[in-house]
Formats: structure tokens, C-alpha cells, sequence
């Protein structure tokens, strides 16, 4: 296997001990292994590897993040992991342009922005959303010209013909 890919056989340290995926690769190398013990099949042999489609149970992605999909994210308002950014225009846009609160809950959608329309008002019931409060910060997630590894910085600056032009290749997706 590849560089700081987990591979299974048997677990080898408690389940409380490990992360959520190895104990399920773990969980489902137990359930194979018992059933080529009950048919009398050798674990080992060629015809529990086809099983496997001739690939071995290992975990190949690293331990990270994993982005969602971006299909449809035109449609997926608001951005950002703790949903404080209402459109992909602000996403694209400087941080400090994002709008500083926004109702949660409307339905009411701007097809240009391409997200939650930020001017409607916040019906009975809902939420709004002030990214002043601890845990709903805005920030960050950025694209301006910086060096690489810049903290929060993810891509370049963007001309507004250039953010545009990705708003409009997401609408396709």
C-alpha cells in the first residue's frame, strides 16, 4: 500500500482507540474473515481476494477534511462551515463586504447573488444571523494576492469579471 495508507486484517487496538472509519474497515474485516472461516474457504486464498475485487481493505484517504461536493452548491445557502456567508457573490467578494447579519430561515432566494436574499425580511420564527458573535464569523476563506500558506487565504484575488465567471460555471453544476 501507498504512503499513510491504514490497511486491515484483524483489529490490533480497541475500537475505542480508533477513528470512526477504522473501526468500520476494521468491523468489516471481521464479518469477511468469519465468513470464509464458516464456508471453510481460506482467508488468504484467491477467491476471498476477487471478493475484494483484488483490492485490500485499507482506509486510502488521509485523516482530513473532506470537502462537499460542489454540485449544486448554487442551490445550498448559506456558505462556509458555520453558515455565515448568505451567497456565493459575498464568498467570492473581500471578507469585509459580506454582509454583517442575515435572516436564516427565509426562503427567499437572489438568483444574482446566487444564495439567501440578504434585504428580505426575517419572517416570524426565524433566525438572524450576526457574524459578530463568537462562532459566526465571516472571515477568513479569502481570495487575495498573498504568499503561499498565507493563514485563511485560499485562493487569488479575483477581478469581478473573474467571479463572475465562476458564479456562472457553478450555476451549470
Amino acid at each position: 500500500p501507498a504512503t499513510g495508507v491504514t490497511c486491515f486484517t484483524t483489529p490490533t487496538k480497541p475500537a475505542t482507540d480508533m477513528t470512526f472509519g477504522q473501526a468500520l474497515a476494521s468491523a468489516v474485516q471481521f464479518v469477511v474473515d468469519k465468513f470464509h472461516v464458516d464456508e471453510g474457504t481460506p482467508i488468504k486464498s484467491i477467491e476471498a481476494d476477487a471478493d475484494k475485487g483484488n483490492r485490500p481493505n485499507c482506509i486510502q484517504a488521509p485523516p482530513a477534511y473532506k470537502a462537499r461536493p460542489l454540485n449544486g452548491i448554487w442551490a445550498a445557502p448559506p456558505y462556509l462551515h458555520n453558515g455565515s456567508v448568505p451567497s456565493l457573490t459575498a464568498l467570492l467578494g473581500a471578507p469585509g463586504e459580506r454582509p454583517s447579519s442575515f435572516c436564516l430561515g427565509n426562503r427567499a432566494y437572489d438568483p444574482k447573488a446566487v444564495g439567501l436574499d440578504v434585504k428580505a425580511a426575517c419572517p416570524r420564527g426565524a433566525f438572524k444571523l450576526d457574524v459578530s458573535v463568537k462562532g459566526s464569523s465571516n472571515k477568513g476563506h479569502e481570495f487575495r494576492d498573498a504568499p503561499a500558506g498565507t493563514k485563511g487565504v485560499v485562493g487569488p484575488a479575483l477581478s469581478a469579471e473573474e467571479r463572475a465567471a465562476v458564479i456562472e460555471f457553478l450555476k451549470t453544476q
